[in-house]
């Protein structure tokens, strides 16, 4: 029984394990030390050769028997390429709606922090051009008749019964789109219960099976227009014109795997085998008794198990075509699925194309989309492969999903700021440890060009060897220019000119106290960076928000810092990690962000918006203000008297937007319980507020 809910865990935790949490899971190791990286590279030597541009291009699989076998393939070798258990050492515990409308409209209004311009990305929050704000509360999507600020009231709201991720709001056609993730299901793994010493694992993934829900809604009234379902797990989304992609996650179901002990026991043999000597005539023997077992046991090549399937308001709408799936041509990959779903905003229409891999991080441009995956266990899982990142490039500009080319960088990627394209080349930032630099070797970044036209994309120029011993915590690229921060006891600040494709150059360094996690650009040649402080012996303090003049590549410098008051580096701001948490508004020199920090003292602690006048001519930055939602929390939470913090984090606003008219200007914060507005040059004020029906 132990083997079976070994590798239960083993397959499970694979399969589900998050975009967000392999991201922080991965930078968390690396923070707490760098040697985390060198202590990898001592166990993961290249000895076997390591892949490839070319052996990661895809090929189309012809036919559902083709899927099939090369679902049972995959299996095998990702079984072959995992340490085996004595070696890891795992051991046991493992509404109905209104129609009532303001008349007034704002002359301008915020729109979505974007990587991209022309390529928009879920947010909790959208503003319409008519003064209307949407809003995610608990299960429900909100509709705000958000000017004048001084009527603000709810137009409309529809309770959806899940939790969304982000909304979609399209004002030529009328449309919100709510899209998010639920669980569907009695059990952990093909359905089934898992055992108490697997346990933990529950605490990371739900019970069930995994359903992407795409909720598209009429914009004035909310009704509910189409609910399309797409079999998977969320990874993310991005909307490009009037159609949305979204990229999912699939894991093929082995249906009674778990069941056969035989299959269980030749399994552990062959880990064993191969740990041992992969090309060995015991580890042949076992593969091939191995395949044997599956064939026997896997459903139909045609069975709905090994394709994810889509709904459209509780019917099926489609599965994806077994020739509409494609596999790197000679790289060992856990038996996954990746699929990219191009549809209108309606659910009209829809494309799907997928991918045999394990895919985390999406980058998309107006006309093509990337599928990134890392190795070090979550691709083509060898235990001799060196640190390695795969790109996959596909055409969106037809709406229709379309391969395009392959590519591999060495290092790893922890976010997609580290990703660039421009005028047919493609830009990386990774982190890795340099193959074959035993335990002795450091930590270092680099960055990489590839022609994104050639396929496969071979690397056309690189830098290495940035930082040795720091880890990346930042990166921006601004036309052809690009900046990175490292951080490992103080932050330098990197200037690259990219002027030159093929021949890209670091320029410039800049070396300050502390580290900023996110780089804004201003007009002009400033960076707006929001990190953390600290000295000259690496401690790091509380939030810190910078100012950098780039405008000379060769001496960047820092024009001023602010680090809010009174709070002794207990803060802390979404803003930091998430993008869509930061709000510039250059026509009123703003900055706002969500900002918390926390205090014995329950009446001294803060969970708010910092606002912060940006004057880049003058080059300053100080506090203008902050707004806090707890006095409108602590009513609709406490009967008589508030247990402490019991209303921290549903009136912790989230987001920021801002509506202008004229020579006026509100800033609009919004939380899970309320919408505050606030004159921009008098955050403290309030202009308007509105509680909204919240449903946890």
């Amino acid at each position: 029984m132990l083997s079976t809910t070994r590798l239960q865990y083993h397959d499970a935790m694979i399969g589900r394990l998050t975009f967000a949490c392999r991201r922080w899971l991965a930078l968390y190791c690396c923070l707490l030390s760098a040697s985390c990286f060198e202590q990898i590279s001592g166990r993961m030597q290249n000895t076997s050769g390591k892949p490839d541009a070319e052996s990661l291009r895809l090929s189309r699989i012809s036919d559902c028997t083709s899927w099939r076998k090369q679902l049972i393939d995959s299996w095998i070798a990702s079984q072959m390429n995992t340490q085996p258990y004595e070696v890891l050492a795992l051991d046991g515990a493992v509404a109905d709606a209104a129609t009532e409308e303001g008349a007034a409209t704002p002359d301008r209004t915020s729109t979505t922090n974007v990587q991209e311009a022309g390529v928009d990305e879920a947010d909790r929050i959208e503003t319409s051009p008519d003064g209307d704000l949407y809003t995610i509360s608990g299960t429900s999507v909100v509709r705000i008749d958000a000017f004048p600020p001084e009527s603000m009231t709810v137009l409309a709201s529809r309770t959806l019964g899940w939790a969304p991720i982000g909304i979609y709001y399209d004002h030529d056609s009328n449309t919100l789109v709510a899209i998010g993730q639920r669980w569907s299901g009695d059990g952990f793994v093909d359905g089934r219960s898992v055992e108490a010493d697997v346990a933990i694992a529950e605490d990371i993934a739900p019970s069930g099976s995994p359903e992407v829900v795409v909720t598209s809604l009429d914009a004035q009234s909310l009704d509910i227009l189409r609910e399309t379902t797409i079999e998977g797990h969320y990874i993310d989304s991005r909307r490009v014109g009037g159609h949305l992609l979204i990229v999912s996650g699939f894991r093929p179901s082995f249906n009674g795997l778990y069941e056969h002990q035989n299959v269980l026991d030749l399994a552990d043999r062959l880990r064993t085998a191969a740990w041992e000597d992969a090309n060995s005539a015991e580890t042949r023997r076992l593969r091939e008794r191995l395949r044997t077992e599956l064939d026997g046991i896997l459903p139909p090549a045609d069975a709905p198990q090994l394709r994810p399937t889509t709904w459209q308001d509780g019917e099926v709408r489609q599965r994806l075509a077994c020739d509409a799936i494609s596999a790197p041509r000679s790289v060992d990959v856990f038996p996954s699925l990746v699929m990219v779903t191009s549809m209108d905003l309606r659910g009209e229409q829809i494309e799907q194309a997928g991918v045999l891999n394990e895919a985390w991080l999406v980058y998309a441009t107006a006309d093509n989309l990337y599928l990134i995956q890392s190795s070090g266990g979550w691709w083509w899982f060898g235990n001799q492969h060196p640190q390695q990142t795969a790109i996959w490039r596909f055409s969106i500009d037809n709406d229709t999903p379309t391969y395009e080319a392959a590519g591999v960088v060495d290092g790893w990627l922890s976010d997609r700021y580290q990703i660039s394209e421009r005028d047919g080349y493609l830009r990386l930032f990774t982190t890795g440890v340099p193959e074959n630099g035993g335990n002795d070797a450091r930590l270092s970044s680099s960055l990489y060009v590839l022609p994104i036209d050639e396929n496969p994309m071979t690397v056309a120029a690189a830098i290495t060897g940035i930082a040795p011993g720091e880890q990346i915590f930042a990166a921006r690229y601004v036309d052809d220019r690009a900046f990175l921060v490292t951080f490992r006891q103080i932050d330098p600040l990197f200037a690259f000119d990219l002027s030159d494709p093929l021949n890209p150059q670091l320029v410039g360094e800049l070396t300050i106290p502390g580290f900023s996690t996110y780089m804004h650009p201003l007009d002009g040649d400033l960076l707006l960076t929001i990190g953390r402080d600290g000295d000259d012996t690496g401690n790091v303090g509380g939030v810190a928000v910078q100012l950098f003049d780039v405008a000379d590549l060769s001496a960047p410098r820092q024009v001023t810092r602010f680090v809010p008051a009174d709070t002794n580096g207990w803060d802390w701001s979404p803003a930091s990690y998430d993008p869509h948490a930061f709000l510039y508004d250059a026509p009123t020199g703003t900055l706002a962000f969500p900002w918390s920090y926390y205090d014995y003292d329950t009446d001294n602690g803060f969970a708010g918006v910092l606002v912060i006048d940006v004057d880049p001519t003058a080059g300053t930055l100080s506090e203008r203000g902050r707004i806090d939602h707890a006095a409108l929390a602590r009513p609709a939470l406490c009967n008589g008297e508030c247990e402490p913090y019991i209303w921290w984090w549903p009136a912790f606003p989230q987001r920021s937007a801002l509506m202008a008219s004229g020579n006026n200007a509100w800033l609009y914060t919004v939380s899970e319980l309320a919408v505050i507005a606030s004159p921009v040059e008098r955050p403290a004020d309030t202009a308007g507020s509105v509680l909204l029906p919240w449903n946890p």
